[in-house]
């Protein structure tokens, strides 16, 4: 489902029963193959989003400064929250517009355009 419709956000949770329900009586999948399956689920999830965000190279995007990354760079957020890594030393609270430049796979690269 997750390549089916290309989803790149995706809250991947182990199950745990909560006592009390009728899935708390249910047999139980072994821990081993829980973790094994939430591994490939990320795994998949993580090529998506990857894909998509080579597919955003080259574009421009407004985005607001929220936070401090890591090794000195910001983290902006474009208008539908996907976070931008930048060099430049702007204040959190910053409205820019950057151009994506590279990527990883779960988040773009850019540079800013105006400050």
């Amino acid at each position: 489902m997750i390549k089916a419709l290309g989803a790149d956000t995706v809250n991947i949770t182990r199950f745990s029963p909560r006592p009390g329900t009728e899935a708390s009586l249910m047999k139980q999948v072994h821990g081993r193959v829980s973790k094994e399956r939430s591994a490939e689920l990320t795994e998949m999830k993580n090529r998506t989003e990857h894909d998509i965000n080579r597919s955003l190279v080259g574009k421009r995007y407004g985005a607001l400064v929220t936070e401090y990354g890591k090794n000195g760079t910001r983290i902006a957020r474009t208008d539908n929250y996907r976070p931008v890594a930048i060099t430049s030393d702007v204040s959190i609270g910053s409205f820019l517009n950057v151009e994506i430049t590279d990527c990883a796979p779960t988040y773009l690269i850019g540079r800013v355009l105006n400050k």
